[in-house]
Formats: structure tokens, C-alpha cells, sequence
């Protein structure tokens, strides 16, 4: 058994995999699932992005399952949008850590984990939604036209968030491909926190009493923090190379976005107590199905885009990059299939090849 973990420079890895800044610390791009799961005990590029995600996924299962014991929510009807949200909230670290531990599988493994990471948050944007519906919204737009419809807007926003991050995979690495997947997630975002605000603003004394609010305001701040990191890519930016194993921004924004889901977490259990009285009877009886619903969408929408991926994969796929390929492979001993690896698609080399031959110029 190996006792330490090959990695390899930004320069002799196909482009698909590299990420902006970063140099150094690459994992084989034909990792297999144990190697991949190996990993995880070995210093690279992705192993904090991977800690930092999974182990607030196991604290958020441990509260999901203890708030169901303590507040009854699996059979009490105003405890569902909370469990809603707990399970959403469970869900994205899950899938994110999940993510960036075996996205190094291969080009079209690396598409799936994060199509799975964005199916994740777009789950996670309609709980949370429900559970500022149920437990959050000011009193004054009770029965109002904006709650009956919020959660339908919301919901719009959860598939249509789904839809333009996973299309923003097919995007080159620039200024839109990063203006486009901030919008997915930002749109959403905003529309979800507009009763918080309108709280905020407009809420009255009692309000303001309630503790919930505090949580709320904070994560409001650990949102805009979190998005400004994940945009600006500081500090590796500023420094690349320097910040490829620890500091890196993904790393920061993780931590930054956790910090923020506890606040919610936090501030939605509170409202959820403090404000039974005011919020039990609104109750709509169709939150939960609605959240169900944004899944079945999403897993449609999910086969769309894996359905897209073998043509632009070959689109995207360079000469060079197979060259890099098969010298990894090459070197890894990867040639006689005894290896864990996956060795390099022929389909995909022989449809480079001719599409080199048709468009030489094309690269």
C-alpha cells in the first residue's frame, strides 16, 4: 500500500482541472474511487475544501436527528418545515465535500459531482425558503398577496438557479462564467432573506425582543462575506502558488459559508418557538410538497445536463490535453487496466484526433 499521495503541477494536467491561482497540489485526473477516498488523509488541493465541508455535514445530520427527538418534528405539522430545512441543510456540505473528493474521477465524473453540489444548493435554497415562510415572515404580510406567492417565486428561483450553474460548467473560465454562477446563487439567496429584511426594517419592538433576529441580521453578514470571497479570490489572487494547500479563498468561503448556516439554523429554531402563536395557523398544508417537487424537477433537469456532457467534453478536450492524459497515465503505469485508474477514453482520443484533422486550427 502507498504510503503517500502523487501530486502533480498546474502545467501537467489537462485545463479541465485547473483551477485559477492555483498551482500546485493536483491529483491524478483518472483517480480511482479508493485512491480518491484515500485522499482524504493526504495534504492536497482539495482536502481542506473536503474537511471543511464534511464535517459540518456530520454535525448538521447529529442536529437534524437530536431536533427531531427534542422539538417532535416528524409528527408534529409545524415541526415539517423545520425538518425540511434541517434536511436540506444536511444535504449541500454533504454533497459539496463529496464533491471535491471525487471530482478527480475524470472529466465527466468531475461534471456530475458538482451538477450533484448545485442540485444540493438549489434543494437547500427551497428549504430554506419554507422554513422562512413558516417561521419567519413578518406579521404584517400575513395572508398578504407576497406570502401566497412567495414560496411559488421561490421555487422558480430553486430550478432556475439549478439550471444556470450547471450551464455555467460549459462556460470558459472568465468574467461571465463567474458572473453567471454568482447569480445562481445570489438571486435565490436574496429573494429567500426578503421577510428578514422587510423585519428588519419595518418590525416593531416585539420583534426585535425575539433572539431570532440577532442570528438572522449576522448571517445576512457571514452571506455577503462569503460571496465576496468566493468572487474575489483573494488571497491566492494575489499570490499564486503560495496559498495552493492551505488559505486558498474556497477554503475561506466554506468556513465563512458554515459560519452563516449555523446563524440561520440558529435563528430559525428561535423563531420556530418564539413565534408558534403568531405563525401556526398560516401554515400552508403543501410546503413539504413543494420541496419534493423542486427534486423531481431537478432530477429531469439533472439527466438534461448529463445527457449534454460526452459532446462537451470532446468540444472542450484539446490535443494537448490528451497528450497530458496519456502521459500521466503513461507514468502512472496505467496502460495494462491492472491499475485502479481509468485509462484514457479511446472514443474520446480517436474523436479529438479527427476533429484535429478536420479543424487543425482548432485547438
Amino acid at each position: 500500500m502507498a504510503t503517500t499521495l502523487q501530486l502533480y503541477h498546474v502545467s501537467e494536467i489537462p485545463s479541465f482541472f485547473h483551477e485559477l491561482y492555483i498551482h500546485r497540489g493536483y491529483r491524478h485526473p483518472r483517480s480511482s474511487v479508493r485512491s480518491c477516498l484515500r485522499s482524504c488523509f493526504y495534504l492536497h488541493n482539495e482536502t481542506v475544501n473536503f474537511w471543511t465541508h464534511f464535517i459540518p455535514a456530520v454535525f448538521y445530520l447529529f442536529v437534524l436527528v437530536t431536533d427531531c427527538y427534542q422539538y417532535n418534528l416528524l409528527l408534529d405539522a409545524y415541526g415539517l418545515p423545520m425538518l425540511a430545512y434541517l434536511i436540506s441543510m444536511t444535504l449541500f456540505p454533504t454533497a459539496s465535500a463529496l464533491a471535491h473528493l471525487f471530482n478527480t474521477i475524470s472529466e465527466k465524473a468531475r461534471h456530475m459531482c458538482f451538477f450533484l453540489d448545485y442540485f444540493a444548493l438549489s434543494i437547500f435554497g427551497i428549504g430554506t425558503a419554507i422554513a422562512y415562510h413558516a417561521y419567519s415572515f413578518p406579521v404584517a404580510l400575513i395572508s398578504t398577496w407576497w406570502q401566497h406567492l412567495y414560496l411559488l417565486v421561490a421555487v422558480v428561483n430553486a430550478l432556475l438557479s439549478f439550471v444556470l450553474s450547471c450551464r455555467t460548467r460549459f462556460l470558459d473560465h472568465g468574467l461571465r462564467k463567474k458572473m453567471f454562477r454568482i447569480l445562481s446563487f445570489a438571486v435565490p439567496y436574496l429573494f429567500d432573506v426578503l421577510p428578514v429584511c422587510y423585519r428588519a426594517i419595518h418590525g416593531d419592538v416585539v420583534d426585535f425582543s425575539l433572539g431570532g433576529m440577532h442570528y438572522h441580521v449576522r448571517q445576512s453578514v457571514f452571506a455577503f462575506l462569503s460571496a465576496l470571497i468566493y468572487s474575489s479570490h483573494l488571497p491566492e489572487r494575489l499570490s499564486p502558488g503560495r496559498f495552493d494547500i492551505i488559505g486558498q479563498s474556497h477554503q475561506l468561503f466554506h468556513v465563512v459559508s458554515v459560519m452563516g448556516t449555523h446563524d440561520l439554523m440558529t435563528g430559525m429554531r428561535m423563531d420556530m418557538l418564539q413565534r408558534r402563536q403568531l405563525m401556526d395557523a398560516h401554515q400552508p398544508s403543501y410546503s413539504i410538497l413543494l420541496m419534493v417537487a423542486v427534486v423531481g424537477f431537478n432530477l429531469v433537469i439533472l439527466y438534461y445536463f448529463w445527457m449534454q456532457l460526452d459532446g462537451v467534453i470532446l468540444k472542450s478536450t484539446s490535443s494537448e490535453d490528451l497528450t497530458k492524459l496519456n502521459n500521466l497515465c503513461n507514468g502512472a503505469g496505467l496502460t495494462n487496466g491492472k491499475s485502479g485508474h481509468h485509462l484514457i477514453d479511446r472514443q474520446l482520443t480517436n474523436d479529438v484526433s479527427r476533429r484535429s484533422k478536420l479543424r487543425p486550427h482548432v485547438e
